[in-house]
């Protein structure tokens, strides 16, 4: 579905040359009832495409593959996206849409995009797809899209776009992905996962001047002392590997030993 369709063209009928007068016992034979002049000869033409468009389809191809390998390495690692921040609530704040997803909701539907990429990606090597679907421009009937950008990634996102379309889904939520699929490099920044072992607060304090160049330079604060420096005072936890405060992005910071 939504592939243009080639249909076999019929070529002129074939009128054989007439035939010699029967002699001898061809004469008696019965005649066969068959014209020839009345039977067209069907040739299937083999599907001619674009040498320019090929090589599209096939760098938006490669190009899905390599967003599908982003998307999954951002799942299973805890990356962001590019264009994608943490919120202080622990959401994702998607920049270039103004849309905020919880980890589980963003999960979902990258997951999802991931499904429908390797279906594109079927499409895109089983042979030609419909030029049309290389047109930048999507429309429905109360809504006009349209995808921009460097050329393998418009087609990437252009041919996603219609596919979406030809199979019956929302183009609306379609759209909602393209800046999801990325080719280049996932950056740095990580989602932070939940720990697995939360720990036990020890109340032990600690002032820590610069947790995140020195992160085990630090004083212990008690009642008496430690007050008046400067620095970040975080409580020390343990758990099954020892001891240890929570740093930045939920971070744990393992310490030498019991402060």
């Amino acid at each position: 579905m939504g592939r243009r369709l080639h249909l076999p063209l019929a070529s002129p009928a074939v009128v054989p040359p007439a035939p010699a007068p029967l002699t001898g016992a061809q004469a008696g034979a019965p005649a066969s009832g068959h014209s020839f002049s009345a039977t067209p000869v069907l040739q299937r033409q083999q599907t001619q495409e674009d040498p320019d468009l090929r090589r599209r389809r096939l760098a938006a191809a490669a190009a899905s593959r390599t967003a599908i390998e982003r998307l999954t390495r951002a799942l299973d690692r805890g990356y962001l996206l590019d264009g994608e921040v943490l919120t202080p609530d622990g959401r994702i704040n998607a920049i270039y849409e103004a849309r905020i997803e919880t980890r589980a909701v963003r999960e979902a539907r990258l997951r999802g995009l991931i499904r429908d990429l390797r279906g594109l990606v079927v499409d895109l090597d089983s042979g030609p797809v419909d030029p049309a679907w290389f047109e930048p421009d999507v429309d429905t009937p109360l809504v006009h899209y349209n995808v921009g950008g460097p050329e393998t990634w418009q087609d990437t996102s252009a041919l996603y776009l219609h596919r979406q379309q030809a199979h019956g889904e929302s183009v609306a939520d379609a759209d909602q992905n393209v800046f999801s699929i990325q080719t280049a490099p996932i950056p740095t920044p990580v989602v932070p996962r939940a720990p697995i072992r939360t720990g036990i607060g020890t109340g032990i304090y600690l002032i820590v001047p610069d947790p995140v160049h020195e992160p085990l330079v630090y004083r212990r604060l008690t009642g008496y002392e430690g007050w008046q420096e400067r620095g970040e005072i975080v409580e020390v936890w343990s758990d099954d590997f020892g001891y240890f405060y929570w740093a930045g992005e939920g971070r744990k910071t393992y310490l030498p030993g019991r402060p």
